[in-house]
């Protein structure tokens, strides 16, 4: 007579180090690609905020030119911005490594989105004090 099978399999009461789930950490690599992004958030942020400063008392055209081509820089900067947030967040391994990206990069994202607002508020404001615009 034939010896039934064991259908269920033997049990393991002991996980593999390298099996279990482990904790998201941040690298020294994934901390530079962050603070990259932020500042490729605050470089068409900050030259778009001299340049609006440097216009009010001048009026220069030179000044709106100026604005124009920090916009498209903004966007250039947002885009390499973004893209390295993205890098550093595919990199980050381990259980709850959305929040600790969130917690690690809020800056960043904050520096990279903010960009539009401030550029839409100052174009509103130039064309409050110079209507020509």
């Amino acid at each position: 007579m034939p010896e039934p099978q064991n259908v269920n399999p033997p049990r393991h009461l002991f996980v593999p180090e390298y099996a279990a789930p482990f904790q998201a950490e941040v690298t020294q690599n994934q901390r530079l690609l962050g603070k990259l992004a932020a500042c490729f958030g605050a470089l068409p942020l900050t030259l778009g905020c001299l340049d609006f400063l440097l216009w009010i008392p001048t009026r220069a055209n030179v000044f709106v030119v100026g604005g124009l081509l920090i916009i498209l820089l903004g966007l250039v900067c947002t885009f390499i911005g973004c893209l390295l947030l993205l890098i550093q967040l595919c990199s980050i391994r381990g259980v709850g490594k959305l929040k600790l990206f969130f917690r690690t990069s809020l800056l960043a994202l904050f520096l990279n989105l903010v960009n539009y607002p401030v550029a839409l508020g100052i174009i509103y404001f130039v064309g409050q004090l110079d209507p020509h615009f």
